[in-house]
């Protein structure tokens, strides 16, 4: 699976966009991320057997031999190893470019072109495969645990989903990957955590409907809020860095003007999207899409004038930031300096994310040293600072470089008239 040129398709696709131009070491790709978020999987994976077996087996069902048992943990690799397979070039950076899901109301998702992906072009290697004789694995096995929905008349994918938290949840496996690899590469401190003892007090609990769900042992509910804050400090500081905004606005840009190109000499131009999710036929035009093919296109002058702002490195600059909570002064003011910059405004991002959900989403923490599955209490009732982690809705305003002192001049007018 890891030749698949579908897979390996990852190695020319970035973790994080160009922040390489903000942070020189973080040239990682979705590739080795992918591999990493399979390694923990099956790490969190076996540390819940380990203690919980028994009860995998009287209540699940799960056979004493533990063959179902070693079949759903090659699933739950599978679904972590292929999980970012859908991202488009320079992964979250073009996904305003995905088309509309009209059923749903909404853009399609990378996951979606991951789950679609693996029913498709990766269904013959999956199930095909000679070491797949005594397994019997199906390439809806798999995409069931990442779209978190059983398949109709796949009788095992529902005992499976106790799983899905590892592949997607607030303490899965692709976070406790990323937040330490792109905090390695970045070369910050801002996404470390204590990983060996969120594994060694990981475990199952209950939830209010006596369900099993993946959980944390009190023993180890500072590590689990060690890791909500990591996340906080590497979405403010890297992942929202000014910077960084403004390459995946020119990547957008860059990518609009490729996708919108006509298709042969003498044609319209096109809607400026990427294929559909929806055939095979247009996965594997999809799939054609990696950061070398843009790259490539930018270095030949063919990317418009946003592709030079990124070769040259001239980016847009921030003239005017919020607050990572905007109050309604800073709203009104930003409304204001909108309208006096008027054209001089490059374009203004929003950035926002909540670190943590409560209610249904809120972590369960549970007793240690359990032999059964007990009811919890949310990490929440534990953290106050989770508790109270606010959610960031923040705004900047970028130009032009060539306007930036214009736009300084102009902003220092009003923030001087609005101090009187």
């Amino acid at each position: 699976m890891i030749d698949h040129e579908v897979f390996q398709r990852l190695r020319r696709i970035r973790q994080l966009g160009l922040t390489e131009l903000v942070y020189p070491g973080a040239t990682h790709t979705r590739f080795e991320h992918a591999l990493g978020t399979m390694h923990l999987a099956t790490k969190m994976f076996e540390a819940i057997v380990n203690r919980q077996k028994p009860y995998l087996v009287a209540e699940p069902g799960y056979d004493q031999a533990g063959s179902g048992i070693e079949r759903d943990k090659r699933v739950v690799r599978f679904a972590a190893l292929l999980h970012d397979v859908g991202h488009s070039p320079f992964s979250h950076s073009g996904e305003s470019l995905f088309p509309m899901n009209e059923d749903l109301g909404r853009r399609f998702q990378h996951e979606d072109y991951s789950s679609s992906i693996i029913r498709t072009i990766l269904r013959e290697a999956i199930e095909d495969h000679q070491n797949n004789d005594n397994h019997g694995i199906t390439a809806d096995d798999v995409a069931d645990l990442i779209d978190g929905e059983p398949t109709s008349g796949n009788s095992a994918s529902p005992r499976r989903m106790i799983w899905r938290p590892l592949i997607s949840s607030q303490l899965d496996a692709d976070r406790c990957d990323y937040l330490l690899r792109d905090s390695l590469h970045a070369g910050v401190s801002y996404g470390r955590y204590d990983l060996d003892r969120i594994l060694v007090t990981l475990t199952l609990g209950l939830n209010e409907s006596d369900d099993p769900v993946v959980a944390i042992e009190e023993g180890g509910w500072h590590a689990a809020e060690g890791l909500i804050l990591a996340r906080y400090m590497m979405f403010t500081q890297v992942y929202f860095h000014h910077t960084r905004l403004a390459l995946d606005h020119h990547i957008e840009q860059v990518l609009t003007t490729l996708l919108g190109a006509p298709r042969s000499p003498g044609s319209e131009p096109v809607e400026p999207y990427f294929p559909l999710p929806t055939s095979p036929a247009s996965l594997r035009e999809y799939v054609k899409w990696d950061d070398w093919k843009v790259l490539g296109h930018i270095a030949d002058g063919e990317a418009g004038d946003h592709g030079q702002h990124i070769l040259q490195r001239d980016l847009y600059k921030s003239v005017k930031q919020t607050n990572e909570s905007m109050t309604q002064t800073e709203m009104d003011l930003i409304d204001t300096i909108i309208q006096k910059l008027g054209s001089l405004v490059g374009f203004v991002s929003d950035a926002t994310k909540s670190w943590y959900s409560l209610g249904d989403q809120d972590l369960q923490i549970v007793p240690n040293d359990t032999t059964l599955p007990q009811p919890g209490r949310p990490l929440s009732q534990f953290s106050r600072v989770v508790a109270n982690l606010s959610p960031v809705a923040e705004q900047s305003i970028y130009v032009h470089p060539s306007n930036r002192i214009e736009a300084n001049r102009i902003i220092a007018e009003i923030e001087k008239r609005g101090s009187k």
